[in-house]
């Protein structure tokens, strides 16, 4: 299935990307927290409703591609923990 995105994504940084609307209004960031992964941060001035399962499902999958590399890095270091 090959469906558009909802939201652009603007990476401000390594640690900082950008949610927008397709109309350019910044409706939240996806910010990498001090334990290395990212998180979803509501911008405090949307007042834009609430969010269908179709928005919030296209957010997850963004983060779970954002945090892919890291969450397997943390998986590799735990793998080799338990052989020792």
């Amino acid at each position: 299935m090959n469906r558009k995105t909802i939201f652009k994504y603007k990476k401000v940084n390594n640690h900082l990307h950008q949610v927008i609307t397709k109309s350019g209004k910044v409706i939240g960031e996806m910010l990498q927290d001090v334990d290395g992964y990212f998180y979803f941060f509501l911008n405090e001035f949307y007042n834009g409703g609430a969010f269908s399962s179709e928005i919030l499902s296209e957010l997850s999958n963004k983060l779970n591609k954002l945090n892919y590399v890291h969450d397997n890095k943390i998986n590799k270091y735990f793998d080799e923990k338990e052989k020792q």
